[in-house]
């Protein structure tokens, strides 16, 4: 309502009356990490009580979907076997050296949930995060 169009929820967390939620500008289904806007909601009382868009501000335009090499099933050929996929999509992240095409895959290993970040061109591993840090 307030102008932020083509955005998707990406995460959400709770912690005790607070919802935080992280929505990313999307087009086709290609999350655009760089362009988030944060979100909190007291869910005792139904309403926000915080609002960040600086990240969107700050790297915003339009967009297209990028031309990749790899295909998601050769990325995710690349991670390792004792890993269990639990989703994936491509998605743009900043990186080092700028803005990268990767594969986001929600990956499971034992009792752990990770985020791991394949450069949806060169395969090369960009990042890893466990789901508990997100916050």
């Amino acid at each position: 309502k307030i102008g932020y169009e083509d955005m998707s929820a990406m995460r959400v967390s709770q912690r005790g009356t607070d919802s935080d939620f992280i929505f990313a500008y999307e087009v086709d289904g290609v999350a655009f990490h760089p362009d988030t806007v944060k979100v909190k909601v007291c869910t005792e009382r139904g309403v926000v009580s915080s609002f960040d868009a600086e990240r969107y501000l700050r790297h915003h335009k339009e967009r297209s979907v990028p031309e990749v090499k790899l295909t998601l099933e050769a990325a995710q050929d690349k991670l390792h076997k004792n890993l269990s996929v639990e989703a994936s999509k491509l998605v743009v992240v900043q990186a080092k050296g700028g803005e990268r095409a990767a594969y986001e895959f929600l990956c499971s290993y034992g009792e752990e949930r990770y985020f791991i970040y394949t450069d949806a061109n060169t395969g090369n591993e960009i990042a890893i995060v466990n789901v508990k840090n997100l916050g």
